[in-house]
């Protein structure tokens, strides 16, 4: 099954997000990581801050399956480009989320400008969540959403891996009690996101919403 990979980064004291060395950088990461076997829509993404919110970077692409993922894992490719970023960036949180395989029209908004809702919900609340969700994803706006994998060895080593390269320490394991939903439209519907945000918050125990720009 096809995962998202969607990843949020934190610059270092005094990078701005179009640093030319920075993004010059990045550029080199996306053409490495775009050679691997079953990759597709890998990019960096900027957020647009709303409010009080910082300035941060993102990560988004599709692995074709966790074998993929693992085996460009294996290959020891990854280290060089966490090398180059380091002096950059660190990391902030990285979830893999479950998808089914992407339309061309759900490829194209993937690599556009973007909304993002992110919802966690109790477990015991999350079949009713998931009523909710199939709602709104069949009305007519598009949207790619998913649930976070929760616990598959691969992503795990990946995080621990990129955290241990760039000085940091490991994340806490977050509650088995506890599931996160996360859904993206375009960046123009935003008073979509607003509702998603409303509605959800009768059964969330948090909803973040965020807006990307591709870089």
């Amino acid at each position: 099954m096809p995962t998202l990979e969607f990843a949020t980064i934190n610059l270092n004291s005094g990078v701005k997000p179009d640093d030319p060395k920075l993004l010059s950088v990045l550029q080199t990461c996306i053409s490495e990581i775009s050679k691997a076997d079953g990759v597709s829509n890998m990019h960096f993404i900027k957020n647009n801050p709303q409010g009080t919110q910082e300035q941060i970077l993102g990560l988004v692409g599709v692995w074709a399956s966790v074998e993929a993922h693992s085996a460009y894992l294996a290959s020891g490719k990854m280290l060089p480009l966490l090398m180059d970023l380091k002096d950059f960036i660190t990391m902030r949180d990285v979830m893999h989320l479950k998808i089914e395989e992407l339309s061309p029209s759900e490829s194209k908004l993937i690599s556009s400008d973007l909304a993002c809702a992110i919802i966690t919900v109790k477990a015991s609340d999350k079949a009713k969540f998931e009523e909710y969700a199939d709602n709104l994803l069949s009305s007519d706006v598009q949207a790619v959403a998913g649930w976070k994998v929760k616990k598959e060895e691969s992503f795990q080593k990946a995080e621990e891996f990129g955290r241990e390269k760039f000085g940091q320490a490991a994340k806490e394991t977050a509650p088995d009690d506890v599931d996160t939903w996360v859904v993206f439209l375009p960046e123009d519907k935003k008073t979509v996101v607003d509702k998603v945000a409303e509605n959800a918050g009768q059964i969330a125990q948090g909803v973040e919403i965020q807006f990307w720009v591709r870089i």
